[in-house]
């Protein structure tokens, strides 16, 4: 069995290196995107078991990844995790509701509680390192 495939889109090289290096050590393959442009290229391009995005980024906010995912044919049904230091600006029910992100987690989040989000939405086993 492979590796679930997550695509990380966060435009902090230190956040997105550490969620890599968490995942990885969980038995995830992990992609890094640094702006949300380069996330939906990514999108366009390969098919991931998750998506994990920063709200506020350079080139596309990812509000407007989200609603790139779920105009794409291969990954509109990918559960979708939000992470954001914007926790008064964001309407996490609409968020849910509108573009269907499973869950947004407010900065400073831990490594390994985004891990075990991952885990439990793929229903993977992990190392939760």
């Amino acid at each position: 069995m492979s590796q679930p495939k997550i695509l990380i889109a966060e435009d902090s090289r230190a956040i997105a290196r550490v969620l890599q290096f968490k995942l990885k050590k969980s038995g995830f393959d992990a992609v890094i995107a640094s702006d949300g442009r380069i996330a939906a290229d990514f999108i366009d391009q390969e098919e991931f078991d998750l998506l994990v995005t920063d709200y506020q980024m350079p080139q596309m906010h990812g509000e407007d990844l989200c609603r790139h995912v779920r105009q794409s044919e291969k990954n509109r049904d990918i559960p979708i995790l939000m992470c954001s230091a914007k926790s008064f600006e964001l309407d996490g029910e609409q968020l849910r509701n509108e573009l269907g992100i499973f869950r947004v987690m407010l900065k400073p989040f831990s490594p390994k509680e985004v891990v075990a989000v991952i885990a439990e939405r793929l229903n993977t086993e992990s190392a939760l390192v």
